[in-house]
């Protein structure tokens, strides 16, 4: 499940029978002319390739249609991948850090909206590790968003900041956090 190779969850409309750019969405005009454009963007100034269609739209969407913050998030996740060492985490340790206590799912707002909660006093920094926390956040993020409403929608983090410690609070990794999830 690296993230180099793509989203790990499909988008829920996704057929197992046929592949990403051959389904048909309920998006608009600008929104196709947008994700092709930011494919060829990609392709043409950074050299990505195959980048699969679901992800693009990820970030046509979720950057509010604006092409050129799709790109710069798009490169700053790429970053991330590799400063992190995010694709030599492997899958069983991404399930045992999101067995944690501290990750809480906890449903959608009015406005329909996917939310997921952390609890601050259930992490200690000291038995962190950056790497398959940001990688098992980004898997999570990554499922939330696997339908269109949700996708549209947003994703909202909700922190619960009851017994907030220098134990179990880290500038680094709030630093970190922010940037991945922008």
């Amino acid at each position: 499940l690296g993230l180099e190779h793509g989203p790990a969850f499909r988008l829920a409309w996704m057929d197992d029978d046929k592949d990403d750019d051959s389904v048909e969405l309920d998006i608009t005009g600008n929104e196709r002319k947008l994700v092709n454009a930011l494919r060829k963007l990609l392709e043409e100034r950074h050299g990505y390739n195959n980048i699969p269609r679901s992800e693009l739209l990820r970030y046509v969407i979720g950057c509010k249609h604006r092409l050129d913050v799709a790109e710069q998030r798009f490169l700053r996740l790429k970053k991330l991948e590799r400063e992190y060492n995010l694709n030599n985490v492997a899958l069983h340790q991404v399930r045992d850090e999101l067995k944690r206590s501290c990750y809480i799912l906890a449903g959608r707002d009015k406005e329909g909206r996917a939310i997921i909660g952390f609890r601050i006093s259930q992490f200690d920094k000291a038995h962190v590790d950056v790497s398959v926390m940001m990688k098992s956040v980004l898997i999570l993020a990554d499922a939330l968003t696997s339908d269109l409403e949700t996708l549209r929608n947003g994703v909202v983090l909700l922190l619960d900041m009851k017994d907030l410690t220098t134990k179990n609070f880290s500038f680094e990794l709030e630093k970190v956090f922010i940037t991945a999830f922008q």
